[in-house]
């Protein structure tokens, strides 16, 4: 028992810190003291961080009294940035809830463009702070920006973090769609199609990013467990398909015995896929997500695969509809988790859209009208 009191105390610590995810510190402590204690423990430190900025109701939701005024509202977005088609989704989708979706609710949507950089956007942050919004939506690029999003909190500034998981600081919602869990069911298909013994590679996108930590995390966490899995190595892409390509034609000198492939992104799967086309070689089972490049390829090629997605446009509206509750006084959840796709190759008919660009995230909720737009149809 005092073992046992010894883990959560290190856990909790862990927790205030910020060093390990809500998720991870649920299922450790539930190992430790039980699901009783595991859970009280997460509410008492939820109404802790939100204390001075929030007031949790006794149902978990978040009481957004105190953010309610009369339309229409002025929201800002500081975004990650249109670097590349699936921010670019998710950013249409903010304008599309606000303007169309909510239309006459919203005055002015504010926006800031971060391209892809954490320092950039903590100051984006800041300079939307100075303009007064009523809300700000935060597509999250790190955990730095948990400090300006404090301060706008302390003005009165209602603040919404999409698109990454958080666990502490000042905030009232915070829309996502777990990536751990994605990792797991990804590395549970690989596990179960491959059956006998199975080398294989993981495929990362950037290095030390939550979203490349965390998936990786949840594969592991399955396929450490799975004595027939053998991992070859682990190699990061930078969620591009040049340079997943060129990690593909490494692969096939180094690791010439290869037998499957788990990977975080159908990005680099686009070149993993063209790397082995092209040296004629048989294309090794792998997972992905739902982007049309990949379905094209994968559908050409006859790829056994299994796509979990990360939905932009989801994640948008989601967050604009939270938006709405809380300008309009309405209680909020801390947490919303969003829905995602999920199939394998004996369904890529249903999903491939041969009309529409490589670039197109499948799990998407926009009209076509407004794809077309944006230059997803193809010329």
């Amino acid at each position: 028992m005092d073992q046992d009191h010894h883990d959560l105390d290190a856990l909790r610590a862990q927790l205030e810190a910020g060093t390990i995810s809500r998720g991870r510190f649920l299922r450790l402590a539930t190992l430790a003291a039980g699901a009783t204690v595991a859970t009280a423990i997460l509410r008492d430190y939820d109404t802790a961080a939100a204390e001075g900025a929030l007031t949790l109701r006794t149902d978990g939701l978040v009481d957004t009294t105190r953010f309610k005024k009369t339309p229409p509202w002025t929201i800002a977005h500081a975004s990650q940035g249109p670097t590349n088609s699936w921010a670019v989704m998710l950013d249409a989708a903010v304008q599309y809830g606000t303007q169309v979706k909510y239309r006459g609710k919203f005055k002015k949507l504010l926006y800031a463009d971060a391209n892809g950089q954490i320092s950039k956007q903590l100051s984006d942050i800041e300079d939307l702070i100075v303009q007064k919004p009523d809300l700000i939506i935060v597509t999250i690029l790190g955990v730095a920006d948990l400090a300006p999003i404090g301060r706008a909190m302390d003005r009165g500034i209602a603040v919404i973090i999409q698109a990454g998981d958080v666990s502490t600081g000042k905030w009232v919602s915070n829309v996502n769609r777990s990536n751990r869990m994605n990792g797991i069911l990804t590395a549970r298909w690989l596990a179960r199609f491959v059956k006998g013994t199975s080398r294989y590679v993981s495929l990362s996108g950037i290095a030390g990013t939550p979203t490349a930590n965390d998936r990786y995390a949840g594969a592991q966490s399955v396929l450490k467990n799975v004595p027939h899995m053998k991992e070859l190595a682990h190699l990061f892409t930078n969620w591009s398909p040049t340079v997943g390509k060129t990690v593909a034609e490494g692969l096939l000198t180094s690791h010439p015995d290869l037998q499957s492939i788990w990977s975080d992104s159908a990005l680099q799967d686009m070149g993993v896929i063209d790397a082995f086309v092209e040296a004629g070689k048989p294309i090794p089972p792998m997972t992905a997500e739902p982007l049309n490049g990949f379905l094209r390829r994968a559908r050409a090629h006859k790829v056994k695969f299994f796509a979990v997605g990360f939905p932009p446009t989801t994640m948008s509206l989601t967050s604009v509809d939270t938006a709405v509750k809380i300008l309009s006084g309405r209680p909020v959840p801390r947490h919303v988790s969003v829905p995602a796709l999920a199939f394998d190759y004996t369904q890529v008919d249903k999903f491939y859209k041969p009309h529409f660009s490589d670039d197109l995230w499948i799990d998407n909720t926009l009209p076509d009208a407004v794809l077309a737009k944006l230059g997803f149809l193809k010329k």
